[in-house]
C-alpha cells in the first residue's frame, strides 16, 4: 500500500525542539521547511531545511518535541521581563495592546527618574500631554519594529480630527500608571475587565427564580414564543403578590425576560425547539473536508433501494407472456451497492441484486473495485470503457449488517484498511450525494415508487413496472459509464469524473489490484474434493495441470481443500499440504502455499457461477426436448429391431419362451405359496387346547443348510380363490417343506 508523508504545518511563533536544540519556523516551500536556530534566547544567522518525511520519522521516534506559541513576542517579553503575570488565556491582539500599554508607562518612568535629562515630566496633566506629544511617533516606530505592523488609528469623535495612532491622552496615561503602580509594575494590571460592565442586578432578587424557571421553557419542544414566556411570568408572580402586602409587591418588565432568553445559546435554544439533529445540521462547520488527493486513496461503500418497481422475469420470457401472466409477475425493488472514489468521484464498484442488503452483496460490489469491469462496458453496450480498479488505501462504510460478518472477513484477507467514521450518513458525503443523482435514472423508466407517499399520489408505481432486472442492470450501467462519468461535477470544480480520474492516475499511479491468490481466498468458496488422473472434478468441470498430475503421485485419492471463484470459474485454486510444499517440482508452480489449477480447455473461463447453473440449466432443458423430439425415432428403431431378432430366432427354430416346463411348475408353485401367505384369513381350533400342553400343530420343519435334498416334483395344488380358507394337512399327512422366500431354478432354501 503507497502511503503518502503527512504534511505538516507550523506557526510563527512555534518552537521545534530537536534533540535539545531549538529551532523556530522560517517558511515552508512545498514539503520542506525552513527552520533558523536559537541559543540562548538568541536568534542565530544559522538555517537548516527538514523535509515532512524527516519530520514524522522524528516524531515517532521521540527525537522532535514541539512547542506552540513559544516564540510569540509579546509572551517573549513578558518572559524578559522577569513577569509572571498569566495571560496565556488571552488573545494575540489583547497581549499586543497590553505590551504597548506596558511600554508607555516604563518610557514615562524612566524619564521621570533620569536625573541627567534636561526636562523630567510629572504627573500633572500638562506635562503628560507634553511627555506623549514627544514619544507618540517613537512608540509608533517600536511597535512596528516589533510586531510588523503599525497600531491602529484612534477613535472617531465628533468635531475632532481623528489620530493617526490611538496614543493615550493625559488623563488616560496618568490612569494607566496608577493602574501599572498599584499592580507592582505588572503587566496584569492592563487585564481588560469588560465582563464586569453592567448592572447585572436589575431583576428583584426574589423574582430571579421564576424568571430563569420560566425563561428555561422556551428552549423546549412546546416552542412557545416570548410573549408565553412573559405571560407565564406574569402569572406565577401574581400568585406570589397574593400573599404579600400591595407595597412590597414584585414586578418585572417584558423588556428584561427578552434580555434573559436572547441570553441563552442559540445551540441550546435549537437542540430544545427543533431537536439535536437539526441542530447539528445547522452549527456543524463545514471545511474542506477530507483532504484526498490520489485515486483510491479513500473509496464509500454503501447501498442504496432503487426508486424503481422491477418485474422478477427473464427479459425473454417477458415478451412471450399474455397480458394476464404480465400482471401476475412480482415487482420489487432491486439494491444497489455502489462504491465511489472519493479523490476523482469516479464509482469505482457497483452491484445490484434482488434481494435485500445482504454480506454477499457487498463482497461483490468490493470484489468489482478490484477487477477490471471493461467486459461489462461492453456488454452493456456503453460509448466509453470503464478502467477504474485497484486496491483502495481505505474503505469508508456503515456498520450494518450488510457489512458484517463475510464481508469483514473479505476486508482482513484483501488486505484492505476499513473505516467506520459513524452511524450519520453525512460522514460519508459523497456516496450520498452519488445517490441524489442516481434518482435521475429512475426517471427515464415507468413505474418509479418516488420518495414517498405524497410525491407519488394516486401513481400506481407497481402496476406501471416497465423494466426486468436484466434491463435495471443495464441500464444502471450504462448511466455511470456513459452519463455519470462524463458528466461536469461541482466537487470538481467542472471537470468531469472521468477525466479527473485520468489526470490523477498520470500523476499520482493508480494501485495495483491484490494477486489472484488473495482474491481466492478473500472472496472464493471453500470444499474438499478428491483428485485423480483426470485432474479434480467440481460443478461438472475439470481441472488439471501438470503440478497437480505431480501432487496427485504424492497424494493419492487424498481429499483437498480448494477454493472457488464464484464469479470466474476459469480456474480454483489447490492447498497444498504441509508436508509437500518443499518439494522442487510443486514449489516452482505454487503460489504461497496454493497451486493455482486452470479449467480443462479453458470451458469456465471467464464463466461465473451463476451463469454456469443457468448454462446447465438450458443444457438439461435442450437435452429433455431432443429427447422428446427424438423418442418416435428412437422407439421405431427399438421395433424394428425387436421384429427382426424374432424372424431370426423363428427361422434358426429356437424355443419361443426363455424359460422350461419345469421351471414354469416351480414358480407357479412358489407364486401360489406367497399368495396363500398373503391374503388368506387365519384358520383357528374348533376347541381350546388342554392347559400343560404346547399350543398350536407341528406342520414343517427346516432342514438343514448343510443338507441338499433331492427336488422333488411339484405336486399339483387344488385350485381356490384368494380369499378362501387354506386346505388343512391331515392327521397323517407328511408336512411339507416350506419356504419363505421364492427360488429360482432349484436354488437352496
Amino acid at each position: 500500500m503507497n502511503f503518502v508523508e503527512r504534511s505538516n504545518r507550523f506557526g510563527r511563533h512555534d518552537r521545534l525542539l530537536i534533540e535539545g536544540q531549538a529551532y523556530r519556523v522560517v517558511s515552508k516551500v512545498r514539503r520542506t521547511f525552513v527552520l533558523q536556530l536559537i541559543t540562548d534566547n538568541f536568534i542565530t544567522d544559522h538555517f537548516t531545511s527538514k523535509t515532512d518525511a524527516e519530520i514524522n520519522a522524528l516524531f515517532r521516534n521521540g527525537r522532535l518535541k514541539y512547542d506552540r506559541d513559544y516564540f510569540s513576542k509579546a509572551l517573549g517579553m513578558l518572559r524578559q521581563r522577569h513577569d509572571d503575570s498569566d495571560l496565556s488565556d488571552l488573545s494575540d491582539e489583547d497581549l499586543r495592546t497590553i505590551t504597548w500599554k506596558t511600554e508607555w508607562c516604563v518610557r514615562f518612568n524612566r524619564s521621570w527618574i533620569d536625573k541627567s535629562a534636561a526636562w523630567r515630566p510629572t504627573k500633572s496633566l500638562p506635562d503628560l500631554e507634553r511627555f506623549i506629544q514627544s514619544q507618540k511617533d517613537s512608540m509608533d516606530r517600536w511597535y512596528l519594529e516589533k510586531f510588523g505592523e503599525r497600531r491602529r488609528p484612534g477613535r472617531i469623535l465628533r468635531g475632532r480630527i481623528r489620530k493617526e495612532t490611538d496614543y493615550p491622552s493625559s488623563s488616560t496615561l496618568r490612569l494607566w500608571l496608577q493602574l501599572f503602580r498599584e499592580s507592582g509594575e505588572r503587566m496584569e494590571a492592563f487585564r481588560t475587565s469588560y465582563s464586569k460592565c453592567g448592572n447585572r442586578k436589575q431583576i428583584d432578587p426574589r423574582t430571579l427564580h421564576i424568571v430563569n424557571r420560566c425563561v428555561a421553557l422556551y428552549a423546549t419542544s412546546l416552542k412557545p414564543r416570548m410573549r408565553d414566556i412573559y405571560e407565564h411570568v406574569e402569572s406565577e408572580l401574581y400568585r406570589m403578590n397574593t400573599d404579600l402586602p400591595e407595597k412590597e409587591h414584585a414586578y418585572v418588565s417584558a423588556t428584561a425576560v427578552r434580555r434573559r432568553i436572547h441570553k441563552i445559546d442559540p445551540f441550546i435554544t435549537d437542540v430544545g425547539r427543533e431537536g439535536p439533529d437539526r441542530a447539528l445540521r445547522k452549527y456543524t462547520p463545514v471545511g474542506r473536508g477530507l483532504s484526498v488527493t490520489r485515486p483510491l486513496q479513500r473509496v464509500e461503500i454503501d447501498d442504496w433501494e432503487f426508486d424503481l418497481h422491477t418485474l422478477i422475469t427473464a427479459s425473454k420470457h417477458w415478451k412471450n407472456l399474455s397480458s394476464t401472466k404480465k400482471r401476475k409477475v412480482p415487482r420489487a425493488r432491486c439494491i444497489a451497492t455502489v462504491a465511489i472514489d472519493v479523490a476523482s468521484r469516479c464509482i469505482v464498484g457497483f452491484q445490484l441484486s434482488r434481494l435485500a442488503p445482504s454480506a454477499s452483496g457487498s463482497k461483490s460490489a468490493l470484489y468489482s473495485v478490484m477487477i477490471d469491469k471493461s467486459a461489462r462496458a461492453r456488454l452493456t453496450k456503453c460509448r466509453s470503457d470503464w478502467p477504474m480498479y485497484g486496491r483502495p488505501d481505505y474503505i469508508s462504510t456503515d456498520g450494518g449488517p450488510a457489512f458484517q460478518g463475510d464481508f469483514i472477513d473479505a476486508v482482513r484477507l484483501s488486505g484492505l484498511n476499513r473505516v467506520m467514521p459513524d452511524m450519520d450518513p453525512r460522514m460519508r458525503g459523497t456516496i450520498e450525494a452519488f445517490f441524489r443523482l442516481f434518482k435521475r435514472l429512475c426517471r427515464y423508466f415507468a413505474g418509479q415508487s418516488f420518495a414517498n407517499v405524497v410525491e407519488k399520489g394516486d401513481y400506481p408505481a407497481e402496476e406501471m413496472a416497465s423494466m426486468t432486472f436484466e434491463q435495471t442492470y443495464m441500464a444502471a450501467v450504462k448511466f455511470i459509464v456513459d452519463s455519470y462519468h462524463h458528466r461536469p461535477h461541482r466537487g470538481l470544480e467542472g471537470a468531469t469524473p472521468y477525466g479527473e480520474w485520468q489526470r490523477l492516475a498520470e500523476k499520482y499511479g493508480v494501485p495495483q489490484p491484490p494477486s489472484s491468490r488473495q482474491l481466492f481466498l478473500a472472496f472464493g468458496y471453500t470444499c474438499d474434493r478428491h483428485v485423480d488422473k483426470h485432474g479434480i472434478q467440481c460443478l461438472t468441470l475439470s481441472y488439471n495441470s501438470k503440478a497437480l498430475a505431480i501432487l496427485h503421485t504424492k497424494v493419492g485419492r487424498r481429499r483437498l481443500k480448494i477454493y472457488v471463484d464464484p464469479h470466474d470459474l476459469g480456474s480454483i485454486l489447490v492447498i497444498v499440504p504441509p508436508e509437500f510444499r518443499n518439494d522442487p517440482a510443486l514449489k516452482i508452480e505454487m503460489d504461497g502455499d496454493c497451486l493455482l489449477v486452470p479449467c480443462v480447455d479453458n470451458v469456465g473461463q471467464g464463466v461465473s457461477f451463476e451463469e454456469h447453473v443457468r448454462g446447465r440449466r438450458e443444457v438439461l432443458d435442450l437435452a429433455k426436448a431432443e429427447e422428446a423430439a427424438g423418442r418416435p425415432f428412437r422407439l421405431g428403431a427399438h421395433r424394428d429391431l425387436f421384429e427382426a431378432g424374432e424372424r431370426a430366432r423363428r427361422d434358426a427354430g429356437l424355443d419361443e419362451f426363455g424359460t422350461t416346463q419345469k421351471q414354469f411348475e416351480a414358480l407357479a408353485a412358489a407364486f401360489d405359496q406367497k399368495e396363500r401367505a398373503a391374503f388368506s384369513a387365519p384358520q383357528y381350533a374348533n376347541s381350546p387346547q388342554p392347559q400343560g400342553k404346547d399350543a398350536g400343530e407341528f406342520v414343517a420343519k427346516m432342514p438343514r443348510r448343510k443338507q441338499k435334498p433331492k427336488p422333488e416334483a411339484a405336486r399339483p395344488q387344488p385350485e381356490q380363490s384368494h380369499f378362501s380358507a387354506p386346505i388343512q394337512n391331515g392327521a397323517n399327512e407328511k408336512p411339507k417343506p416350506f419356504s419363505g422366500s421364492i427360488n429360482l431354478y432349484e436354488d437352496e432354501e
